[in-house]
């Protein structure tokens, strides 16, 4: 009989879109909350912040393989 544990934590999703060099990064900081939703635009270069929940799923199977799942990502209930 395999073991599931969910477990949720606060995110600060970054996205950096250069549009000067037609690119696109993005950024995961876990541990620290963001303060909110945040967007600049300064020199060709637009950033986005966003506050996330990510709810993942982790399993211990039977042969103690393990295995993750990805069961949400939505915005904190205080927005």
């Amino acid at each position: 009989m395999s073991c599931t544990n969910q477990h949720c934590f606060d995110i600060c999703f970054k996205v950096v879109i250069d549009t000067v060099n037609d690119s696109v990064e993005t950024f995961v900081d876990c541990g620290d909350q963001c303060s909110g939703i945040d967007i600049d635009f300064h020199d060709g270069i637009i950033t986005i912040v966003l506050p996330l929940v990510a709810c993942v799923d982790t399993t211990l199977n039977d042969d103690l393989s393990v295995s993750g799942q990805l069961v949400s990502l939505s915005f904190p209930h205080y927005l």
